[in-house]
């Protein structure tokens, strides 16, 4: 996947460190997202481990990794959180 500077990509939260969130966009690249890029309306109570997120690509830095700013979070839906309830309940 070629990543160019300027692009929204989505991508999950892979560790909250003290400095800001790494960030998996594919494969083996990454991306950081320094602890003052949440956009407006991005909640630091909603950066989750594990979370999705859409970023906008920043800066490229080394090879495969960039910095990012994080644009949107996406809150899990009842099905992601509880599958088998919601299939029980949806199909029996």
């Amino acid at each position: 996947m070629d990543i160019r500077v300027g692009e929204k990509v989505t991508g999950v939260i892979e560790e909250i460190r003290d400095e800001g969130y790494l960030v998996s966009l594919c494969n083996e690249v990454k991306g950081f997202a320094p602890e003052d890029s949440l956009l407006d309306g991005v909640k630091e109570s909603e950066v989750n481990e594990g979370s999705e997120a859409k970023v906008r690509i920043d800066k490229k830095k080394e090879e495969g990794h960039f910095r990012v700013t994080l644009i949107k979070i996406f809150s899990k839906d009842s099905f992601q959180e509880k599958p088998d309830k919601y299939l029980k309940k949806r199909f029996s």
